[in-house]
């Protein structure tokens, strides 16, 4: 199947949804920020979000990673890290429509309703999993866990989201102080997000169902959309203002950029991987736009993944 022969405007992000070619960009938005605002904020009462725990945005350094488990160390500089990320992004969302700052701002609420998580290193999580009987330890469905990843580091990921146990897993390159590295870490929060979502849509079987048939490219097109609007946010709207008028970024400017924001030299190919997406998002500005999924399917394809989109009769198409 290719998108070219049949347009993205014939397909839809889930079944029994309203098709994507009847959905403006800013109604798309309202539907999933209100979407993981029920999931999310249903999952715990407002006592609890009062109540949740607070954490200064200090950086800190990442602990050497020497075995397996990922240390209570490690978590909270991940955390802190990601809280003064979060410091830096929040007084630039005031340039955004204000629906698009609510649904990004939906990942930092996630990310502070995990702080009280009393079994976020994953390892943890599936001994007391055990020794429930197959159970989970808590009730609460928004918290998730970290794990270092058993994957060999690769240029194109530097974390990654495991569905099902609900696992941030983080890849031996990440440094929680690096905004690149940042930026890929919201984009998981996204994933979370999603998972969160279906979990409370979906009955059990088809849930445990969807674990199982590949990657959403709508879902992906949708966290790639809100990793670029803050990257764009960051470099002070020149991703925007470039690809608008059908410009490009020379290597020496992508340089420029991670100087401006302080990005080690060594993730040059990661950085400029998100500044080619971004090229692929503008100007249609749409996290299920034509363009954005047709690449997304493409580079997923080339990486070896399944990935497929899901049409508006609910039929799964895979590339």
């Amino acid at each position: 199947m290719n998108l070219t022969q049949n347009p993205i405007e014939d397909l839809t992000t889930a079944p029994n949804t309203v098709p994507a070619n009847n959905l403006s960009r800013r109604d798309f938005i309202q539907f999933i920020s209100a979407a993981i605002a029920t999931a999310t904020l249903s999952a715990c009462s407002s006592e609890e979000r009062k109540a949740k725990p607070k954490l200064t945005p200090a950086p800190a350094p990442l602990a050497k990673i020497t075995d397996k488990e990922i240390s209570n160390e490690t978590i909270v500089s991940i955390e802190r890290g990601f809280k003064a990320f979060e410091a830096e992004i929040r007084p630039l969302l005031k340039n955004l429509p204000p629906d698009l700052t609510n649904l990004i701002n939906r990942q930092f609420e996630l990310m502070d309703l995990n702080l009280d998580n009393p079994y976020k290193e994953a390892h943890t999580f599936h001994h007391e999993y055990q020794k429930a009987g197959g159970k989970s330890p808590t009730n609460k469905t928004h918290y998730f866990r970290y794990k270092y990843s058993s994957d060999k580091p690769k240029v194109e990921f530097i974390a990654s989201f495991t569905r099902g146990s609900r696992t941030i897993n983080i890849h031996r390159g990440f440094n929680p102080n690096n905004k690149l590295h940042q930026l890929y870490l919201f984009h998981e929060l996204v994933h979370a997000s999603q998972d969160l979502i279906a979990r409370h849509n979906q009955d059990t079987p088809s849930y445990l169902n969807s674990l199982e048939i590949g990657i959403n490219a709508f879902e992906e097109g949708f966290a790639y959309g809100q990793e670029i609007e803050l990257l764009n946010a960051l470099l002070g709207n020149a991703l925007e203002h470039r690809f608008n008028t059908g410009g490009s970024f020379n290597d020496s400017e992508i340089q420029a950029f991670m100087k401006w924001l302080e990005i080690p030299t060594g993730d040059f190919l990661l950085f400029k991987s998100l500044i080619i997406i971004a090229q692929n998002y503008y100007p249609e500005r749409n996290p299920n736009g034509k363009n954005l999924i047709n690449f997304i399917i493409q580079e997923y394809k080339a990486l070896g993944k399944k990935i497929y989109i899901i049409d508006k009769n609910g039929g799964i198409h895979y590339f």
